[in-house]
């Protein structure tokens, strides 16, 4: 049984992948909120509902300026709260040094791309004989072509 027989099983690794990120997803969101709440105070809870209802309400109604207003309302102070949030500063700190390490790894061992490069010769000379894409011209127009051409010096 051939792969065009059998199908395409790409689709199914996919879903695999983006339901992983979502359990991910889920899981630090219920990580970051068990933090806040053990840690810290209660006090975050009224105000993410409450932004969060407005946030809902505000897309039923989105037609209307009411929905939009209320949409609007709720969407900045979900980031406000979030933002004063103790698990999300906690986030950032963690970002901030997560970036550092890549940094000083990258400086101790540098990506080196290096191109390769394939010679066309041709068989009678040896030199390259390639017709010029743009013609040096003072007046006009041009058009480099849609296929693929080779930059000649």
């Amino acid at each position: 049984m051939s792969i065009e027989e059998a199908g395409d099983p790409t689709p199914m690794f996919k879903q695999i992948k983006s339901d992983f990120s979502s359990w991910i997803f889920l899981f630090g969101f219920f990580f970051f909120l068990t933090v806040e709440i053990v840690f810290f105070d209660w006090g975050f809870i009224f105000p993410l509902t409450l932004f969060i209802v407005l946030i809902l309400i505000g897309q039923k109604r989105r037609h209307k300026n009411k929905g939009k207003i209320l949409f609007w309302i709720g969407t900045i102070g979900l980031i406000c709260t979030a933002i004063n949030m103790i698990a999300f500063k906690f986030l950032v700190v963690a970002f901030f040094i997560y970036v550092v390490i890549q940094f000083i790894s990258s400086k101790k061992h540098p990506a080196v791309i290096q191109p390769i490069v394939y010679e066309k010769e041709s068989p009678e000379s040896g030199t390259f004989n390639h017709p010029s894409v743009l013609k040096n011209k003072l007046f006009g127009s041009q058009k480099t072509p849609d296929q693929v051409y080779e930059w000649t010096m």
